[in-house]
């Protein structure tokens, strides 16, 4: 008996590595919903994967010589998904994101322009537009501008609508007036006020007068207003405090005694000093309520902490 068990279980394991053999890993190089890197990569800074399969061998020979020519003029890595398969707005947000920080691995020193084209042939197409790192300060979205949204807006104008026939020729339009858009804001200069933080280095990058700095503090328009008005708040405190003091004790200028007797009798005058008459508290603020108000701060202005996206229905 126990050697049928024996038996049983070495059948098992064998099967098993042979399972282990011939199905492919799940764990591969990258993988997110349908997405596998190493099936996309061109070269050292373009990504294109066809997860469609609408395009010719011709049209994709096209489409990655106008990728690669576009990523070496704009000094950016650039990444093209044209989606076969139904996703959420969110999925395609997420994926956007996850791709641009994970397709070059850590080659990436500049930063990705990810396009995320949704050709899935259902309604409601959503394409998207994710800039990682330094990317997002020429093509910025969102408080900065919304680059991306007028990219996103010429190049759809040659992308289907809803329900409508896709056509790769008019698809290919679309993808060369995005990389010209790409070239135009790159010569165009990175934004001002447009930031995010470097984890890397742990320093906020925004251009300044168009050049690039690297500091520990944000843009100083988001910043500087708020010192000025705390300023001008104390100082005016202050001066309301002051006055106050002056017109509740009205001190007497003189020293001389005739300023408290009359002529006929001599009298004290008595007035009651009710700021002597009280006690006064104070409460510490704990230092982890500072800390806590502090934490939230610093995420407003809109800045990102690596990169920025925008999408649009069509």
């Amino acid at each position: 008996m126990m050697k049928k068990i024996a038996s049983f279980i070495s059948g098992l394991t064998i099967i098993g590595l042979l399972v282990c053999c011939f199905v492919p890993s799940a764990s591969a190089a990258y993988s997110r919903a349908d997405y596998h890197v190493e099936q996309g990569i061109v070269s050292d800074n373009v990504y294109f994967y066809d997860e469609s399969g609408l395009f010719s061998a011709e049209e994709k020979e096209q489409i990655e010589t106008l990728l690669q020519k576009t990523a070496n003029e704009i000094g950016f890595y650039l990444a093209l998904y044209t989606a076969g398969v139904s996703r959420t707005d969110k999925q395609v947000e997420n994926f956007a994101d996850t791709g641009s920080r994970k397709i070059f691995g850590d080659s990436v020193k500049t930063g990705t322009v990810f396009l995320y084209v949704d050709l899935d042939g259902h309604s409601s197409p959503y394409d998207f537009m994710y800039a990682y790192r330094e990317p997002f300060m020429y093509y910025s979205s969102e408080l900065f501008g919304n680059r991306m949204d007028s990219i996103l807006y010429k190049m759809q104008r040659y992308f289907p609508k809803s329900g409508e026939k896709i056509v790769t020729s008019d698809i290919c339009q679309g993808l060369e007036e995005f990389c010209r858009q790409l070239i135009y804001y790159k010569n165009l200069g990175p934004e001002e006020n447009c930031y995010y933080y470097h984890s890397d280095i742990h320093r906020y990058v925004y251009a300044e007068n168009g050049v690039i700095t690297q500091t520990i503090l944000k843009p100083k328009v988001y910043w500087l207003p708020g010192v000025g008005l705390g300023l001008a708040a104390g100082f005016l405190t202050a001066l309301i405090t002051f006055t106050s003091v002056l017109r509740n004790y009205r001190f007497k200028k003189t020293k001389s005694a005739s300023a408290y007797t009359s002529e006929n009798s001599t009298r004290i005058l008595y007035q009651e000093d009710h700021f002597l008459q009280k006690s006064v508290s104070s409460v510490d603020i704990s230092s982890g309520s500072s800390h806590h108000s502090s934490h939230h701060s610093s995420h407003r202005g809109g800045g990102h902490s690596g990169g920025g996206g925008g999408g649009r229905h069509r």
